[in-house]
């Protein structure tokens, strides 16, 4: 789990939602992009296909957080 924004890097666990209505889920980023965009995939649900997400639109777990759920 990254520590902090800059930290996040391929392999980083945060929490990635679909929208204002639905809950923070876990997710992997798979790449890096410009802007502070990045590739991911749902930690739980790996069939589905990856998306993209802003910066802004991700949060970082807390430091306590077990990540194996």
């Amino acid at each position: 789990m990254p520590g902090s924004w800059d930290a996040i890097k391929p392999g980083s666990l945060v929490l990635a939602t679909e929208g204002h209505a639905d809950g923070w889920f876990e997710s992997l980023v798979v790449a890096t992009r410009a802007d502070y965009r990045f590739l991911l995939r749902w930690r739980d649900w790996p069939e589905l296909p990856e998306f993209t997400r802003r910066r802004d639109e991700l949060a970082l777990l807390h430091p306590a957080t077990d990540p194996q759920g």
